[in-house]
């Protein structure tokens, strides 16, 4: 059934359950019951169901309802702080543990570390929702670096978060500092007792006491070596009696 141009001119809405009827510029409103008795009278019927085409049926296009816009990060674990540290390269498995503040840290989250760092992660833990405690084994890594990790949970990868990787500290305790030193010390265990004590006086400026046994020679001379002590302490002429100025004096009541 055709529409008229006068249907551009109407904007009021029919009541709902009844259909706009027009004649020429005239506008009514008719239950579908009675539409044959007003159409045979020359009225012309626009069901709400048929709206018209840019702007007819006095109302406007319709147009998709338009979704909101989704946050692709929605879900993904983030990470908004690392604690602990600091962390150092050459530490082998189990590595050094760190521990990761942040959201969405599911159970059954993994930690991935990002190439070409060959650091390894391992050991994860998830304590609740924002904290998270895992190990990073930096065995393999020859330089200081920002090792780079995310945590992946069931929604995915979330985005990466920076660990400071440093050198490793110089040694500080005698044993480490002997270690470092191992291939410049002779083998005082392949020696004579004659020869540590030769080495040890040419090395430290020490004399070592020819009455002790090979093993107190040997620990002792270790000892100088960790310590790099120039220290001069003689130890042969401990058993040599006192000179007479030396000997101590009597108190003045008990003299003869």
């Amino acid at each position: 059934m055709p529409f008229t141009d006068a249907d551009s001119l109407l904007s009021v809405a029919a009541p709902e359950g009844m259909v706009r009827i027009t004649l020429g510029v005239e506008t009514r409103y008719c239950f579908p019951c009675h539409m044959d008795g007003w159409q045979a009278l020359g009225w012309q019927a626009h069901p709400p169901s048929l709206p018209g085409v840019d702007g007819e049926d006095g109302g406007s296009p319709v147009e998709p309802p338009i979704d909101p816009p989704v946050d692709p990060s929605e879900g993904l674990a983030m990470i908004t702080a690392v604690k602990g540290g600091p962390y150092t390269i050459g530490v082998e498995a189990p590595g050094q543990e760190v521990q990761l503040v942040g959201s969405n840290f599911e159970p059954g989250s993994t930690v991935v570390v990002q190439p070409p760092s060959l650091a390894t992660a391992s050991g994860i833990k998830v304590s609740s929702l924002s904290e998270l405690v895992f190990s990073l084994a930096t065995g393999k890594v020859l330089a200081a670096e920002d090792c780079l990790i995310a945590v992946v949970n069931s929604v995915g990868k979330g985005p990466w978060s920076s660990i400071k990787l440093h050198e490793r500290p110089a040694p500080s305790s005698p044993e480490l500092a002997l270690a470092e030193i191992a291939d410049d010390l002779p083998d005082y265990v392949a020696m004579t007792k004659a020869q540590i004590t030769t080495e040890v006086e040419r090395r430290y400026g020490v004399a070592l006491d020819p009455g002790m046994t090979k093993a107190e020679l040997v620990a002792e001379a270790e000892r100088l070596a960790a310590k790099g002590s120039p220290t001069v302490v003689s130890i042969a002429g401990l058993d040599e009696p006192l000179a007479d100025a030396q000997e101590p004096a009597l108190p003045l009541d008990l003299l003869p």
